[in-house]
């Protein structure tokens, strides 16, 4: 059973023109308009939401934002979607499909994992490491093994990076948008509201040039240093050897199929096997 999907082509519209912009999986999203009644629309304007901008690329954020991003095909897909949905309930749907996106992003971790644990190239036991399911961390005592540690200085804030976050979250919220890239960012960098600031103040008076000066400003003002795993090189714990890992890694990987596989058999039986057929 696969997991369900929705694959819509989708088109930037205006001035009698239309332009392709590619196939998407739009499944979440279509269950949240469907929900609030705008799945309808579709076919001319799909508005912007957080579940759609995260799925979509740059050239389809645009779309939406400009409100002239619209689905082209495949043909009769509301039918089919709103045949499917018929004695579904939306918010368990959602919800579902938000635990079963979490579970195929471990899955998706554990093949990563494995991949590398056994391409690494193996340093001396004992050494500096970081977990490989917790970058910050050191391996516990029970862990076979950990990767190397590389220490980078952070690059900083991309002023087109956190445009695109604030009008994609609808929000200008600074520490929102450094959360996507470290935890607690307020223990990491200084003065975050006047990095809120600037763009704020750009979205009044439209000078680019003065907020990529105010955000290089800003940047200039942190002094980051991040411990990155370097995954090309793998250290064992002093009690263990390189298979112990490669054990570990596929244990992993294992439980995270299974994972997929019961939520896939106890929550989604219902959902048509043919769905991602439609063309």
């Amino acid at each position: 059973m696969a997991a369900p999907t929705l694959k819509l082509e989708l088109a930037r519209t205006g001035g009698g023109r239309s332009w392709p912009l590619g196939r998407w999986d739009l499944f979440l999203p279509a269950v949240n308009a469907l929900a609030d009644g705008s799945l309808w629309q579709w076919p001319t304007a799909v508005p912007a939401s957080y579940e759609l901008c995260r799925r979509v690329d740059h050239g389809c954020r645009e779309a939406a934002w400009d409100a002239a991003l619209a689905v082209a095909g495949p043909k009769g897909w509301i039918e089919r979607f709103t045949g499917a949905m018929a004695a579904a309930d939306l918010e368990v749907v959602a919800n579902d499909y938000a635990v079963l996106e979490a579970a195929i992003s471990v899955r998706d971790l554990a093949t990563g994992l494995v991949e590398a644990i056994r391409t690494a190239a193996v340093a001396d036991p004992g050494g500096p490491a970081v977990h490989p399911l917790a970058d910050s961390e050191t391996p516990d005592v029970n862990m076979p093994f950990g990767f190397a540690v590389s220490v980078a200085r952070w690059k900083g804030v991309s002023p087109k990076a956190f445009v695109d976050f604030a009008v994609g979250s609808g929000s200008p919220d600074a520490e929102a948008f450094l959360e996507t890239v470290i935890r607690q960012p307020s223990k990491w960098f200084n003065d975050i509201s006047a990095l809120e600031a600037a763009l704020l103040r750009l979205a009044s008076d439209r000078d680019v040039e003065a907020f990529r000066i105010a955000v290089a400003e800003w940047n200039a003002r942190q002094d980051v240093s991040i411990r990155m795993p370097n995954r090309d090189v793998l250290v064992p714990a002093l009690w263990a050897r390189s298979e112990d890992a490669v054990h570990w890694g596929e244990e992993f990987l294992v439980s995270a199929r299974q994972l997929v596989r019961s939520l896939l058999a106890e929550r989604w039986s219902w959902w048509p096997d043919d769905f991602a057929a439609m063309r």
